[in-house]
Formats: C-alpha cells, sequence, structure tokens
C-alpha cells in the first residue's frame, strides 16, 4: 500500500547551506580559543562577525585573487605554538595536582601560562589562564635591575625612577605605560602603538619552560615581553615581574607597529629555583636570557610580596667575555664542598670564541667562581648545554658532565677549591659521539646523570651518562638528515675512545596499535650478562631526520626507567611544531623494559599494547600536537606538552610499583 506524505508552505524562509570548501574553511581555519578542537566560539572561525570563515575567500574577481590569498597565508602563520616543557605542582596525583604549561600565538606575539588538572576524570581540564587574571596596569607590581658591573639594584618600573639614559632607551611616559599594559596608545584607540592581544599583555613565551616553588605557591616563567614573570600558582593571578637590567635598552621595540614582522626574543631562557631547605629558609631563582642575550640572571623571591624592598639581583651579562654564548639550556644549582650553594651553566653558542666551557657562578651574588673552557683547536662553531652534577653521599657536588655542538661529552673534576678544578683526562673528552659513518653527532640537548643503585648489577655505583644527539635551533637543522642516537655511557675512570665499545641496542619493529590505532615502535631486549663487559650502550634512531634535543629524565620504578623523546622538526613558518616520538628504555641497558609501560589508551590494561607479543618502548605524536616536550610523571599519568600549543598528552603507565599496605613505620615510645 502507498504511503502518501502531503507537505504545505509554511511561514520559515529557506535558504542553500554553504558549499563544502566553506565548512573546510570553518572546520580547517580555525584558531581554537577553548582547547576544544571544536569551532564552536564564533570568533575562533569568524573573527570579523561577518558569518564567514576566516579562511573562506569566494574570488569572483580574479584582481582580487592576490588580496584574497595574502589574507588566508596571513591566517595560517597565526597559529598558537609552545617551546617550552610543562611543570607541575606535585609529583603524585591528588585532587590538587595542576599541570602548567606556557604557550604563544604568532599573530600577535602574545603568551599565556594555563594551568591543567592532572586527576581522574578532570584530566586535562583548564583550571586557569594567566592572560584572563592579569592586574590592571596599575596594580601591576613591575621591577627592573639598574646594571652595575653584575651587582644589580632592584626598582619600581616607572618612570620617575628611571635615569636620564634608561629614560632616553624607553623613548616617554606612554611607552613606559604601553609596556606596563596599558592600551590607551594601541592603534586600535587611534594610538601610535603596536595592538597586543585583547585579553592580555603578556608577551609570547617561547622557549622558556614554566617552573613551580611550593614554598611560594608560584609558577615563574620569562617571556619575549621583557619580563620574568610570577604567577599565584592556584588563580593564575601575576604576583611581580622583573626586567633584567640587560633587556632594558631594547624594550622600546615591543610598541613599534612592524614588531609583528619583527618579532625580538628577550627573557627567553630556563629557570632553576631552590627550596628554603636548601638554602637557609630563602628561595634563589636562576634564570638564563635564552635566545633574548648572552648571560644570566639571579634574584631573592622568597618575599615575592615585598620583591621591591627585600628582594636581591644579579646578573652576568658580560660583553668582554668572549666565552659567554646564548645560554639556550638550564641552570643546575648545587652545593659545593665548603658549603657554598652555586649555579653550574654552559657557556651556550654562538660565543667569540666558539669554544665549550662550563661556568660556575656563586647562588647569592653571581661571583664568577670558575670557567672552564674545554679549549679543543679544531672545535670551532662550539658552545655547551646544560649540565649534569655529581655529587657525594653528603648530597656536595664533586663533578659535572657536560656535552657541546661538536659531539663531545665532557667530565670536570669540581671536588675541593675552586682553583683544583680541572677538565678530566688531561683535558680530553671523556666520549665523541659518531655515527656508523664516524661523522660527528652534535649534542644540544642537556646530559642526565645517574649512579648505578641496582643491587646485584656489575656496574653498580658507577656514573652513568645519559644523552641524545642531534640539533634543532640552526638554519638547515630541519633537513639535516644525519643519523642521530640515544646513548647511556658508564663512567669506568678512563675514557671511551668509540662505538666498539658500547652495546649496541636496536629498534625491532614499527606498527600501528590494534586496541587504539597509534604507532608504536619497539625495541630488543637485553640479554643475560651482555652489559658486563662494555662501557655503555648507544641505540640509533631509525629514521634519518629523528633527533633528540630535550634531556632524558630518569626515574626509579620497579627498574631504571629513562624517558625521552625524539623529534621531527618541520621547515615551514605555516606550523610552529612538528611530530615525535615518547620514549621508554631501560636507564642501565638501553634495552626494552621487561614489564609493559605504556597505557596508550589509559584503560588500566597494559599488555595489550605490543606487536608481536613485544610491548610498546615508544608512542608516535603526530603533527597535529607538534613536537614534544620532555615528558612529566606523576603518580602513574605521563603528561608531555607539545610545540603545537595543545592541551597536553596524558597516559596512563606501568610503574610496576606497589603500594604499601598497613604500617609503614614505627617507633618505641620509652617511658621513665
Amino acid at each position: 500500500t502507498p504511503v502518501v506524505f502531503t507537505f504545505k508552505p509554511g511561514s520559515n524562509s529557506a535558504e542553500f547551506i554553504p558549499n563544502p570548501l566553506w565548512y573546510t574553511a570553518k572546520y580547517g581555519g580555525f584558531i581554537d580559543a577553548n582547547n576544544n578542537d571544536l569551532p564552536d566560539l564564533p570568533g575562533e572561525w569568524d573573527s570579523d562577525g561577518n558569518g564567514v570563515p576566516d579562511t573562506y575567500f569566494l574570488v569572483q574577481n580574479p584582481l582580487k585573487l592576490r588580496d584574497a590569498l595574502k589574507k588566508a597565508f596571513d591566517e595560517i602563520v597565526q597559529r598558537n605554538g609552545s617551546s617550552g616543557n610543562i611543570t607541575a605542582n606535585s609529583t603524585s596525583l591528588s585532587t590538587e595536582a595542576l599541570a602548567f604549561q606556557a604557550s604563544y600565538n604568532t599573530a600577535d606575539w602574545s603568551g599565556d601560562l594555563q594551568a591543567f588538572r592532572v586527576l581522574g576524570n578532570e584530566a586535562n581540564k583548564l583550571a586557569w589562564r594567566a592572560a584572563t587574571a592579569m592586574p590592571t596596569p596599575n596594580q601591576r607590581s613591575i621591577y627592573f635591575g639598574r646594571l652595575a658591573n653584575t651587582s644589580t639594584t632592584i626598582h619600581s618600573f616607572e618612570w620617575g625612577q628611571l635615569l636620564s639614559a634608561e629614560k632616553q632607551a624607553i623613548g616617554d611616559t606612554d611607552v613606559l605605560a604601553y609596556l606596563r599594559g596599558d592600551r590607551s596608545q594601541e592603534t586600535r584607540n587611534n594610538g601610535p602603538f603596536r595592538n597586543r592581544n585583547p585579553q592580555s599583555p603578556l608577551g609570547d613565551i617561547s622557549h622558556s619552560s614554566p617552573a613551580y616553588s611550593k614554598d611560594l605557591n608560584a609558577v615563574f616563567v620569562g617571556a619575549n615581553d621583557g619580563m620574568l614573570h610570577a604567577f599565584n600558582a592556584s588563580n593564575g593571578r601575576e604576583l611581580m615581574a622583573y626586567i633584567p637590567g640587560a633587556i632594558l635598552p631594547k624594550l622600546r621595540v615591543l610598541s613599534r607597529l612592524d614588531y609583528n614582522s619583527n618579532h625580538t626574543f628577550f627573557v627567553d631562557g630556563e629557570i632553576a629555583i631552590t627550596t628554603r631547605s636548601q638554602t637557609r629558609n630563602e628561595n634563589w631563582l636562576v634564570g638564563m636570557l635564552g635566545r633574548g642575550g648572552k648571560g644570566l640572571y639571579g634574584l631573592n623571591v622568597t618575599h615575592i610580596a615585598n620583591f621591591g624592598s627585600r628582594g636581591a639581583a644579579w646578573e652576568y651579562v658580560d660583553v668582554n667575555d668572549p666565552d659567554l654564548g646564548f645560554m639556550l639550556g638550564k641552570p643546575v644549582i648545587g652545593q659545593l664542598a665548603d658549603g657554598t650553594w652555586a649555579v653550574f651553566a654552559g657557556n651556550g653558542f654562538n660565543s667569540s670564541n666558539q669554544q665549550a666551557a662550563l661556568y660556575v657562578f656563586r647562588l647569592t651574588d653571581g661571583t664568577l667562581l670558575r670557567k672552564l673552557v674545554t679549549g679543543l683547536p679544531s672545535a670551532a662553531d662550539n658552545g655547551m648545554g646544560t649540565p649534569a652534577l655529581m655529587r657525594n653521599s653528603n648530597g656536595r657536588v664533586i663533578g659535572a658532565y657536560a656535552a657541546d655542538l661538536r659531539g663531545n661529552v665532557w667530565k670536570f673534576n669540581l671536588d675541593g677549591a675552586p682553583s683544583a678544578w680541572n677538565v678530566a683526562f688531561g683535558s680530553l673528552p671523556f666520549f665523541t659521539a659518531r655515527d656508523a659513518n664516524n661523522t660527528i653527532q652534535p649534542i644540544t640537548s642537556g646530559v642526565t646523570a645517574v649512579r648505578n643503585e641496582e643491587g646485584s648489577d656489575v656496574h653498580r655505583g658507577r656514573w652513568y651518562v645519559l644523552f641524545g644527539t642531534g640539533s634543532d635551533f640552526q638554519t638547515g637543522d630541519a633537513s639535516n638528515t644525519q643519523p642521530q642516537s640515544f646513548y647511556g655511557l658508564i663512567d669506568k675512570g678512563q675514557r671511551i675512545t668509540g662505538r666498539q665499545e658500547l652495546n649496541k641496542r636496536t629498534f625491532l619493529t614499527t606498527g600501528v596499535d590494534s586496541s587504539t590505532g597509534e604507532v608504536i615502535r619497539t625495541i630488543g631486549v637485553a640479554a643475560a650478562n651482555d652489559m658486563d663487559n662494555v662501557s655503555g650502550y648507544f641505540l640509533d634512531l631509525p629514521h634519518p631526520r629523528e633527533r633528540v634535543t630535550q634531556a632524558a629524565s630518569y626515574y626509579k620504578l620497579a627498574e631504571p626507567v629513562a624517558l625521552f623523546t625524539s623529534i621531527f622538526p618541520v621547515d615551514d613558518v605555516c606550523v610552529p611544531g612538528g611530530s615525535g616520538y615518547l620514549n621508554a628504555i631501560n636507564a642501565f641497558t638501553g634495552a626494552r623494559l621487561r614489564n609493559p609501560f605504556f597505557d596508550v589508551d589509559n584503560d588500566g590494561n597494559l599488555q595489550e599494547h605490543a606487536i608481536g607479543g613485544a610491548s610498546a618502548s615508544s608512542i608516535r605524536v603526530d603533527s597535529a600536537f607538534g613536537k614534544p616536550g620532555s615528558p612529566l610523571l606523576i603518580g602513574n599519568r605521563l603528561l608531555v606538552g607539545g610545540s603545537g600549543g595543545a592541551t597536553p598528552l596524558t597516559y596512563g603507565v606501568g610503574t610496576g610499583l606497589t603500594p604499601l599496605l598497613g604500617r609503614i613505620s614505627w617507633r618505641e615510645i620509652v617511658r621513665n
């Protein structure tokens, strides 16, 4: 029996749906402001409110094609990114556990610091954004340093506090107000200065990783608005900001109308902070200028609310030091044999002398205690990254390891007085990284030094030096196809002359995880006693453009685990990211972990993520996420940030540790 439908005209007007390219422009060209991967806010895809996606252009007049394409390409490069690593306020899971991630946007070179929850169903949920919690310009506590050699005096960043030369460098009161966040003179308000992000005056946070202080409940990060910022870790509100004296002369360029096409780095480096249990109830912060300048600075931030009157500062930016370069690594703080707290730093890159050197400064005033220059005659175009410290049973520094751009790993003897310190092995490298073709492999990541404490291991008590090779900061790096590797060296008190002294580990299989669709890799297992008569191991990365540029992380779990990321950079200004792998190996053998480690889909089943019965040693991170930063383990969750600026990824992991049950300590009470 036929079914009859009767349709009657209604009062609602009908319209044609947009063509498929309209939807392609909307869903493929939006800027995700609320981190949910959807263009659900009008401003994300239709900033001018005309109902048409910002990257959709119906060009019926060929003469307008050039302008339409230019606008489209301009939209492409206006993307969020993040080059620093994430940090957290806890190493264990709790309802208060937060992960902190900094980011930047190339549209207006703005920045942000975000806090994400870590636990349960709240995982990766945004807790706060610093950009939306900034104080008004006149409420901000901003200070600057006035250089006098290495000592620095602290002053409030106000016109009346500037000397005549400083006023000349800034320009006028309007520029100073602009730098404090005032918008009245931006071009949108008919003023002469560059428009900034409407939400916040924060500059881009490109390479500085957030640093958390439990004592202060504060997160510190350097930004390319010329300031080190301190934010309340509970709500993201700025507590204070500090402008290093070396940065002051170039601040004015931030207000220029052409700044967006002539971006400049300012306070762009890594940070380290002491705890009050370390440094006599004080908190000292040391930060690198990074790409913003050759040097570093130190601050006493103990009294952060009264920093102007109770803080202290120093800077080392000696333009007459030919060994000082752009310090792209991280400062390391340790205590010397005589009890002095000191800062250890590699000299960085692009110094006048083009050599590799280790600097040691007194923490409290920046006095240079010693500079140890390695000085190989053939080491032109060289520089040193982040060092790793060797400590004795009392926690005092007795030595350090560090690597340079020419593939050399150096050992420094730092026991006793500074005058007795030296470069070990007669000022020759401990090891030089070379690929299978005997070509030098550059080392730009920091090294990680770990003492082997495995009870039955033949190398128990010896130091291991863990690092990967590769570079991603020089012109041409992105297209370089030289094979790179990950190494674990054993310090037996003598030099390692080459690969022939190391055990070779190998990636076996790359495939797709059947349960998640993720690309995973496996590594070979260790044979019994195969590390006994070698001086370490090496693991060649299987892809020509794959490299390691971040220091490995070591975790003493049920077995010793080394976590590191390997990346694939992109030579494309339209993409702030790239891609890469998360890798987990046995720190002391370089082989596959005995027990499954990655829970790719967070369902608690570790056994399912395998290829041919071999559990995953690597997980691929795709280009939508970008190049992965250093992974962070919080409880049984692994967090990693990416250069694409997306919400941090979270993976479950198998630590192999069993929670303690029952009484875990006791004390005898003796009655008189």
